[in-house]
């Protein structure tokens, strides 16, 4: 299976999905621990469990949004596919003031299922942080984000 076909539940604009296999061709075919240090969507790491390539796994970001977000999917899945619904299921159609509502408070609070919600619903899935960390990136009109079923497959 490629990595287009794995769930991938970071929808991240430059993410190395679509050359994760034309950069694990390049990699040793297993190693004890795979580090992954500009992880963003994960696609190596998640191509690399995929396909065994490494025992245990460690990513890291100069984004700490994006490691906390990761840390809320890997040690609580399942608070957090259930948080993602809550915060989805609040949006109406035509409401453009939600996503600046969750973007707010994601920018007050830090939480990482109202970053999770504001990255699936942003323009293109291109985060943009200012200078003094708030993100500020538009949401994409044309569409609700990743509905909450599908999230909750892709965690």
């Amino acid at each position: 299976m490629g990595l287009s076909r794995l769930p991938h539940p970071i929808p991240y604009q430059g993410s190395k999905r679509n050359l994760a296999p034309a950069i694990a061709s390049h990699m040793p075919k297993k190693v004890h621990t795979l580090y992954e240090p500009f992880a963003g969507s994960a696609a190596m790491t998640l191509y690399a469990a995929h396909h065994g390539m490494a025992e245990k796994f460690v990513i890291g970001d100069s984004l700490t949004a994006i490691i906390s977000l990761w840390q809320a999917i890997v040690e609580d899945p399942e608070r957090t596919a259930v948080k993602y619904r809550e915060v989805w299921e609040g949006q109406t159609e035509g409401d453009d003031g939600y996503y600046n509502r969750v973007r707010d408070r994601y920018n007050k609070d830090r939480d990482p299922v109202d970053l999770l919600y504001i990255v699936c619903r942003c323009v293109k899935n291109a985060i943009r942080f200012t200078g003094k960390g708030t993100f500020n990136q538009s949401h994409d009109k044309r569409r609700l984000g990743m509905k909450p079923d599908k999230m909750l497959s892709a965690i």
